[in-house]
């Protein structure tokens, strides 16, 4: 399984959902996405250019190169994956812009057999494009998560991009959660006011576009992302297991309202939904 982590991220942003699919035998691969990663970012911003105004993606070309690198590890002798790369099962999971690389990505590499995107998605959302694999839908199962109180991507794309996308699809509404639900970065020096606010309290300049993508999601009225949590390494583990083949029925996936009740607002398979849960 690969990883893709979201605009200014870094690829250990969601240890909490990757390391839990390790622990269930998932070879996790997340790479360094260094065209908008928190480094390449940051730098523009020192440099006096537009945030993001420059950048040229090259997220599917790294994630499908983190792949090709990955079935290498599994036949190489001397590394500690040999033996245990099944390249036959390969899914990808994204969080954001990274949501919206893993669906293109589901386009353009025929050996993807799955993509989830959290709070990010590509065909009929933000990482839709006229030409390229962002101007079609994947052939795969899919699944799309996003928070209700999400105020960087607006949970009505995500609707959008789930009603887009072909059957078998899932999508699962988080109650009271931001942006960053699905990432570590909340939980990141809480004492000192998060990320944003250890880096504004050892004097570094933070961008205004930066201090919402960096914080949404982190406080009242969006509930704990620990709460979320569960339902999410659930959610998630339970979508691989039934679209790579390992488990046989969808178990897993059904009652997720009744199992976090307060916590999934919505979890569906519905041909179209009429508009985000509130």
């Amino acid at each position: 399984m690969v990883f893709s982590h979201g605009f200014t991220g870094f690829d250990t942003q969601s240890t909490f959902l990757t390391a839990h699919l390790a622990s269930w035998g998932f070879i996790v691969a997340a790479p360094e996405h260094t065209d908008r990663d928190l480094t390449g970012v940051l730098g523009q911003f020192l440099s006096g250019k537009p945030i993001g105004g420059s950048m040229v993606s090259h997220d599917v070309a790294d994630l499908e190169q983190t792949i090709s690198i990955m079935g290498q590890q599994g036949d190489d002798s001397s590394s500690r994956f040999d033996g245990h790369v099944d390249m036959t099962r390969i899914g990808a999971v994204g969080h954001s812009a990274g949501g919206s690389a893993v669906e293109k990505l589901a386009v353009a590499d025929k050996r993807v057999d799955t993509f989830i995107g959290l709070a990010g998605a590509s065909y009929g959302a933000f990482g839709q494009s006229s030409t390229g694999p962002g101007a079609s839908v994947p052939n795969v199962p899919s699944m799309i998560e996003y928070g209700t109180l999400d105020g960087v991507v607006k949970p009505s794309s995500m609707v959008s991009a789930y009603n887009a996308l072909k059957q078998p699809k899932r999508l699962v509404a988080l109650a009271s959660s931001g942006h960053l639900v699905f990432a570590d970065i909340c939980k990141l020096a809480p004492r000192h006011g998060g990320l944003i606010g250890a880096a504004e309290g050892a004097g570094l300049p933070v961008p205004d576009q930066l201090k919402k993508l960096g914080s949404d999601g982190c406080y009242a009225p969006a509930m704990s992302v620990t709460e979320a949590w569960p339902a999410i390494r659930q959610s998630v583990t339970a979508q691989l297991r039934w679209t790579l083949g390992f488990d046989t029925s969808q178990a897993g996936l059904e009652g997720l309202q009744a199992a976090f009740n307060g916590i999934v607002a919505q979890n569906t398979t519905a041909n179209s939904v009429s508009g985000p849960v509130r």
